[in-house]
């Protein structure tokens, strides 16, 4: 699988003079219409998260113990991202960032910051993808059993479902994980069973029109337009067919193509590949040392990582390199924090 750079157009525009204020949730949707051409960019609009605010953008963070993490790339004016990220930074202290792109993760490392790879966050160019070929044989597969047993995928508002049903689902396949006490949040975006502004919600429903499993897709944002989504939520039966994801997620793939949109981000795959070779930045040797037991040792009583990374793989999409970033030379602590943060345990 090659690896190769994301590739998220910026657009210029006038920005105004900077003044830091406090917006309200209507003015941060603004915003995140205009910057939001990163996978995460949607999670920005999680309860609970903190703002750092001005007038051409805003930075999400999370702050807990007295560490700050701040989530992804600064939803920002592109001309003035440097400026934003240098006030933001003399503001706060003990300052970590989180599955941020390569081009902050520059800019991090130009400000003193170590970069170390977090994971490999995968993508599917909408325009050219296709299921051809032995190495996606079992896309194909999956498409022609929900065929065959009868079963459809649909797209539906959850004002039209049997909302017991759609719950009972995600408890149901809640428990049967390690981590089952919460919702993940932060670096994963928690389920809404609610009606959410440009949210694509797909559902599978056998032949008496059950549902099966369902896969909630997040907008990612450019100009003040969707030009594509994050695979974020999946939940289903258990008595699913094998590899329903993979057909309901073709489904979309070809919706959202007809749609004229551009992307589709499997999301990240964490720990995955973790190599720190990339030229110009200064890894963290112990941050990389502890980021590699997480993804060996996690499977038991954390999350099954490995096999995220092993499923996310065999769409055979493009791939390349998320990051974590911090000043500190000893990171045990701020990544136990994290962990936290994400409600791991």
């Amino acid at each position: 699988m090659s690896t190769v750079p994301s590739v998220y157009p910026q657009y210029l525009q006038e920005a105004p003079t900077l003044r830091v204020i406090h917006r309200a949730e209507e003015d941060r949707r603004e915003q995140l219409r205009r910057y939001g051409n990163f996978s995460l960019a949607y999670h920005t609009l999680q309860d609970g998260l903190h703002y750092y605010e001005t007038d051409w953008g805003y930075i999400a963070c999370e702050q807990k113990w007295g560490y700050t993490f701040v989530l992804a790339d600064p939803v920002v004016h592109p001309d003035y991202l440097e400026e934003v990220l240098d006030d933001f930074l003399a503001e706060h202290k003990r300052v970590c960032f989180c599955q941020v792109s390569a081009p902050l993760a520059r800019l991090l490392h130009q400000r003193g910051y170590y970069v170390n790879e977090l994971g490999t966050e995968f993508q599917i160019d909408l325009a050219s993808y296709q299921i051809s070929g032995k190495k996606k044989r079992h896309i194909k597969e999956a498409v022609n059993r929900l065929q065959n047993l009868g079963m459809q995928v649909v797209e539906r508002s959850i004002e039209d479902l049997d909302r017991t049903e759609v719950e009972n689902i995600s408890d149901i396949w809640r428990n049967g994980k390690v981590v089952k006490e919460n919702e993940t949040r932060f670096l994963s975006r928690g389920i809404v069973l609610e009606e959410e502004e440009d949210v694509r919600k797909f559902y599978l429903l056998d032949a008496d029109n059950k549902i099966v499993a369902y896969i909630h897709f997040d907008p990612i944002y450019e100009h003040d337009e969707v030009i594509g989504y994050l695979s974020n939520i999946k939940r289903h039966r258990e008595d699913a067919p094998r590899d329903f994801d993979f057909a309901m997620t073709w489904h979309a793939i070809q919706q959202f193509r007809e749609e004229g949109k551009r992307i589709l981000s499997l999301g990240m795959a964490p720990f995955y590949e973790l190599e720190d070779k990339t030229s110009g930045f200064r890894p963290n040797r112990v941050t990389s040392f502890c980021l590699n037991k997480i993804y060996q040792y996690s499977k038991k009583s954390l999350l099954n990582f490995e096999g995220m990374a092993a499923h996310k793989r065999r769409y055979r999409s493009e791939s390349f390199k998320v990051y974590y970033a911090s000043k500190a030379r000893f990171n045990l602590l701020r990544l136990l924090t994290l962990g936290k943060v994400c409600h791991l345990y």
